[in-house]
């Protein structure tokens, strides 16, 4: 694990590295036929490298994460900016409740639908394209909504909201696949909560922002107002950060940083290109058409090998139920951030409460906080002692007790105990979010980790979708304890599936071996000399 090289300078390309290739006997057999691929498909030096076994973490995999966290933070302040004021979007736009409560679902509506598309652009174009084409359509999004600061353009302000929610499809997921292509093996699960962190934050920002800046005011035009400039804000913070992706954001090192991420990458060389290396072979001396049919059969195996990823990741008993148990804990957390607003105006009325719908911000903003503290604690944990079913298990039991604490400091009006209870089902439910991910990359691995956390996330989502539809349903007939009840319900059934998730920890293991192999390989050849 050696520093980035200096001689380099910094995001420039290094040079294919062909040394390996050329000094080859001319029998081109055996372990001539693995560099032989590279030559025909334009030797990369990460391709080199993975070949001969080269690990090397660069410095700036930090700006990498920093560039997709910012990113990830400007998309999720999006999701909740309506819910959050609900009592003031219903009267502006003259909506009801269920129509504000949409603009939260569509972000899930979106994701169910688009996650394997999404997965499979992530999986084929890489880390750049993925990341700056969602930038690009938040930024449609956020500029749409710009133009439905008027009380009669509320179809307006959904389809920008769609927009962006559709956007999110190349985030959510990239968190575990940035930590595990750019982030060595001892540090993977604290980056991945640091990507996780970005969405964190922009949900925290979501539930402070708005409320901060749009007034209860009875002037509608004072609210347009208010309205334009939040909307303003929302839009030139990610049209900053497209230019800063167009300029920095790479697809991935030139070096595989890991020993587990160089198994994989040689992996993936050979399944691209082992069709389009034969075609090319056979068409030395021709017009090259071989050549091109070659790189289409190529990608067809590519195409096949993502849906049997599909099937096989559907089929892995563990994993199916780390996919329910991770839906029913990220869904509540979906469902009451979304009802937040009105859980909290159904207990402290604003005539006794003047404070309550700021309260209710700050309630959201002091759990996603707490969350953010939840996940670098889990990252760091797992990191440390790789204990994945353990603590899985362990945050679990705090959330289903921090769910019970925040019903009963709602129902007995005590607004301190509020903040205090949110905080700790925070620190549990948003802090599951990176544990989930690292869990269900080691029970997939070799698969791509934006393929599981798209699963997962998909989960989390459809599940969120039910919870929100039908706990707001159940908060206008019966109000907000049952409601709350009902989601002390949905954590405990999570609980109860986690319990049977086998500890098979893939990635761990094929770690270890990797490692195992190159200190036999020192050891045979220092015995040598």
């Amino acid at each position: 694990m050696g520093q980035e090289d200096p001689a380099r300078p910094y995001g420039a390309r290094a040079r294919p590295r062909l040394t390996a290739v050329r000094n080859q006997p001319a029998d081109r057999s055996a372990g001539w036929n693995e560099l032989h691929v590279f030559e025909f498909s334009a030797v990369t030096r990460e391709a080199a490298a993975a070949a001969m076994g080269e690990v090397r973490v660069l410095r700036r995999r930090w700006v990498m994460l920093a560039l997709f966290s910012v990113t990830s933070m400007a998309n999720a302040a999006h999701w909740i900016m309506y819910a959050i004021i609900a009592n003031i979007a219903t009267r502006y736009y003259g909506v009801s409740d269920m129509a504000i409560n949409w603009t939260s679902i569509v972000f899930m509506a979106a994701y169910v639908p688009l996650v394997f598309p999404a997965s499979w652009i992530i999986e084929r174009q890489g880390l750049r394209v993925a990341v700056l084409l969602g930038c690009s359509l938040m930024c449609a999004g956020s500029w749409l909504k710009v133009v439905s600061a008027a009380p009669d353009r509320f179809d307006i302000a959904f389809i920008g909201q769609t927009v962006v929610g559709v956007a999110q499809m190349f985030t959510l997921g990239v968190p575990g696949r940035l930590a595990a292509v750019w982030f060595g093996a001892k540090e993977v699960s604290f980056a991945c909560a640091v990507g996780v962190f970005g969405n964190q934050l922009g949900i925290a920002l979501g539930f402070l922002i708005p409320p901060a800046m749009v007034g209860d005011h009875e002037d509608l035009e004072k609210i347009t107002a208010d309205l334009k400039v939040l909307y303003y804000v929302f839009a030139a913070v990610p049209t900053v950060v497209l230019v800063l992706l167009v300029l920095f954001f790479e697809k991935r090192p030139p070096v595989p940083p890991s020993l587990a991420q160089a198994a994989l990458l040689k992996q993936e060389l050979h399944l691209g290109n082992g069709h389009q290396a034969k075609a090319a072979a056979a068409s030395q001396g021709e017009d090259g058409a071989g050549a091109g049919a070659g790189a289409g059969k190529g990608k067809a195996a590519r195409d096949s090998h993502y849906a049997r990823t599909i099937k096989q990741l559907l089929t892995n008993p563990s994993y199916v139920l780390l996919i329910l148990g991770y839906g029913m804990n990220v869904g509540t957390f979906y469902a009451v951030s979304t009802l937040l607003n009105q859980i909290i105006l159904a207990k402290f009325p604003i005539a006794e409460y003047p404070s309550a719908i700021e309260d209710a911000g700050r309630v959201g903003l002091t759990m996603v906080l707490m969350g953010v503290l939840g996940s670098i604690a889990g990252g760091l944990v797992l990191d440390t002692w790789h204990k994945f079913k353990e603590t899985t298990i362990v945050i679990y039991i705090l959330a289903v007790l921090g769910m019970v604490a925040f019903t009963f400091s709602v129902s007995s009006g005590n607004m301190v105990l509020v903040y205090v209870t949110a905080g700790f089902l925070g620190f549990c439910t948003t802090g599951y979010v990176p544990v989930g991910y690292e869990f269900g990359a080691e029970l997939t691995y070799p698969h791509s980790e934006s393929t599981s956390v798209g699963l997962l996330n998909a989960a989390g989502e459809s599940i969120g979708i039910i919870l929100v539809l039908g706990a707001g349903e159940v908060l206008q007939l019966y109000g907000s304890e049952i409601t709350n009840y009902g989601f002390i319900g949905a954590l405990i059934f999570g609980l109860f599936i986690s319990l049977f998730i086998k500890n098979d920890l893939r990635r761990l293991a094929a770690s270890k071996q990797q490692q195992d192999l190159h200190d036999e390989s020192a050891r045979k050849e220092h015995t040598r000399f």
